[in-house]
């Protein structure tokens, strides 16, 4: 059968059915009611299809059969919703249907012997086969059945109340490791699905519970409704003689099929011209026929979505129909969750909590968990109570003082029940965490995959745009960071980098300096770039800067989104003497959005400026840095020392060789093109008349 060009029609051409009957699949009016609240619907399953149509060619060119190579078993777990007694039907009701769907998904329902001759050969094995799921998403054995009373009369198909909690219904398990079947009282159909790739909140099918596990063709809803489920259209394209189903072997219908009339020809469009596919499952006539069947081609388009990429690919490795392999006695550290992993906090005192499940069959009424910081034990916590099977803790062990600097965290569950516990791979977690200020001088080029690096601090109050990595424009590197001003709409909002607390008690002269880049969208209005600085852990904070329109633009305006070249870079240095002698300086570095254009920044630094050269020099080691290093294209030397006024800058190789040589005059940055150099080690040296200084350069490839 042709392929529809233009998919989306599918979805609105919902006809009105034969006879005034009420359709008994819902799924079509489902989603469409879905599509009008969220018209993105439409895009997946167009993409959904476009991933059907090219995985089959391919399937077909390596001439293999599509989907898994082996009979595959996928769990499923019923929520039955009722409200009233005999709307919770039992657990023998279920295992039926899940016999029907045996059945009729391998081809091996008796009746299939009575299947139209001429379609015969058509008669297609999904081999794929259902279980009743053993273990609950968490691992715990389960019956697979959920039993939840609503105060709900029935439910709607056009709503799915019936998934959730807050609702009056069940929510959800993982898409992704099981076939959710819901089953209550559906209002006027007989069940409704969702097609793959949807909603994972909402995947699965939901049958009416009278239609679901009786020993008659009623209990064929349920195949019917799973063949949506693995990508199925209705077998007459839910049009006319001009709809498809997008399956080769099933003929052309010019609308849903009831009663049971073998032999009908409804189109007459097509070559060669069979009549209609009544005893299909994805029709209706299987209300009022004994027997049905999936074709050939309605196999190969269902088993593509377990392809590789396809949207039923990830349940293929669901543990669910496996026995729970749940240990008696596990204890699970889940989290700490004081301090969290790069918490920085200007006292010296940190509050230690943390969770533990208990992820056994027994309960847990003891446990040891230790504590240690830097290989030191600040804590041991005999606790005792009763931790049921599959339930969390919070434990609160209160207020500890740690000596400022930056400290590794590992709390560890030593003992549970007086015993070791029988898994210890989850008895461990590490955080990193600081005190206090840093002394350390920084350095920091935003070229790690994380952001923000270890012990940066964002600030978003609108929760909206903020800084953020660029992996295409960089002062030096790979990598910048931005506020995306540009397409900000929300004016007048701050966004705030905050950079790790400082320790500057035995800093000579400090000193901030960053990388900026920004154009104006016109000349009418500016962001505006400004520098915060607190000395009292934050409680209040001293502009030290902030610059708008010419003062921070290092572009012309642009009505276009701006993206720094390398030459449109601006270096920002401020003087943080002031701040001498505090151990608690916050540094927050500004954004405040009039949506212009994009701000950037790189390679931030904080420094000890050096102030007397010589051979009482306090910090040598800051005299000059090199970045990047290693170095490819070309390097920049940052000079830190105030009275370099006359000097030299030599570039040698390890056999003493000098490869490049420039005098400087009064100069903080030099940027040199190393493109020429072959890859491996070289020396930069600095001489003036009273210092020398040499640095290791790598040059890489």
């Amino acid at each position: 059968m042709k392929y529809l060009t233009l998919i989306a029609s599918l979805f609105f051409s919902l006809y009105s059915i034969a006879n005034n009957q009420i359709e008994p699949c819902g799924t079509m009016f489902n989603l469409k009611e879905r599509i009008k609240k969220n018209p993105s619907i439409i895009e997946n399953e167009i993409k959904l299809e476009s991933f059907i149509k090219n995985k089959t060619k391919q399937v077909r060119l390596e001439n293999r059969k599509a989907g898994p190579k082996e009979i595959v078993t996928l769990p499923v777990v019923f929520h039955v919703v009722y409200e009233i007694s005999n709307q919770n039907i039992s657990d023998n009701r279920l295992l039926s249907q899940l016999q029907v769907l045996n059945e009729d998904f391998r081809a091996l329902n008796d009746d299939v012997v009575d299947i139209m001759q001429i379609f015969q050969d058509r008669i297609g094995d999904f081999e794929i086969e259902f279980c009743l799921a053993q273990q609950d998403p968490n691992g715990f054995p389960h019956s697979g059945i959920t039993r939840t009373q609503t105060t709900n009369t029935t439910f709607a198909t056009t709503n799915n109340e019936v998934k959730f909690d807050n609702q009056g219904g069940k929510d959800a398990w993982p898409a992704d490791k099981y076939l959710n079947i819901w089953v209550c009282d559906l209002q006027e159909r007989t069940g409704y699905a969702q097609f793959p790739g949807d909603d994972p909140a909402t995947d699965g099918i939901v049958l009416d519970f009278f239609f679901t596990g009786i020993a008659s063709s009623d209990a064929r809803t349920g195949s019917h409704e799973v063949g949506h489920w693995v990508g199925l259209r209705h077998i007459w394209g839910d049009g006319d003689c001009s709809a498809d189903d997008f399956v080769d072997d099933t003929p052309l219908a010019l609308e849903a099929t009831y009663g049971c009339p073998i032999g009908v020809n409804s189109c007459n469009n097509e070559t060669p011209d069979l009549p209609d596919m009544i005893q299909n499952y994805m029709d209706y006539a299987y209300l009022d026929c004994d027997e049905g069947m999936f074709s050939n081609g309605q196999v190969e388009r269902g088993r593509t979505i377990f392809e590789p990429g396809g949207p039923r690919f990830a349940i293929l490795e669901s543990q669910g129909c496996q026995p729970s392999s749940i240990l008696d006695i596990n204890a699970q550290l889940i989290e700490i969750i004081s301090p969290t992993n790069s918490f920085a906090n200007c006292a010296d005192e940190i509050n230690l909590s943390y969770t533990i499940k208990n992820y056994g069959l027994n309960e847990i009424t003891e446990m040891i968990i230790k504590t240690k910081v830097d290989g030191s034990t600040v804590n041991i916590n005999n606790w005792d109570g009763n931790l049921a099977s599959n339930e969390s803790i919070d434990l609160n062990l209160g207020t500890f003082t740690i000596d400022p600097g930056t400290h590794e965290m590992i709390i560890t569950i030593e003992e549970v029940n007086d015993a070791v516990d029988q898994d210890e791979s989850d008895n461990a977690l590490t955080v990193t965490f600081q005190t206090g200020g840093n002394e350390e001088e920084i350095i920091e080029g935003f070229e790690a995959v994380n952001f923000p690096p270890d012990f940066y601090q964002l600030d978003n109050p609108d929760f909206n745009k903020t800084w953020t990595l660029n992996e295409d424009v960089s002062h030096s590197g790979a990598q910048s960071i931005f506020v995306r001003c540009f397409n900000y709409g929300n004016q007048n909002t701050y966004d705030d980098l905050v950079l790790p607390i400082k320790d500057f008690s035995n800093f000579n002269s400090p000193v901030l300096e960053f990388y900026s880049a920004y154009a104006r969208y016109d000349s009418e209005d500016s962001d505006t770039l400004e520098v915060l600085v607190s000395d009292n852990c934050g409680e209040s904070f001293t502009s030290i800067y902030k610059g708008f329109g010419t003062a921070i633009q290092t572009a012309g305006n642009s009505t276009t989104e701006f993206f720094p070249t390398d030459d449109q870079w601006k270096l920002n240095t401020f003087d943080l003497s002031d701040f001498v002698g505090n151990d608690n300086v916050t540094i927050k570095i500004r954004c405040i959005n009039s949506f212009e254009n994009n701000m950037y920044l790189d390679d931030i630094s904080i420094k000890d400026q050096v102030t007397s050269i010589g051979n009482e020099m306090l910090n040598n080691k800051s005299i000059f840095s090199l970045y990047p290093n290693p170095a490819k294209d070309e390097v920049n030397i940052q000079l830190y020392a105030l009275d370099i006024v006359y000097g030299t800058i030599e570039i040698t190789n390890v056999n003493g060789q000098m490869l490049y040589s420039k005098a400087i005059y009064n100069e903080k940055q030099i940027q040199i093109n190393v493109d020429d150099f072959t890859a491996g080690i070289y020396f930069v040296n600095i001489t003036s008349e009273n210092m020398n200084k040499t640095e290791k350069l790598m040059i890489s490839n």
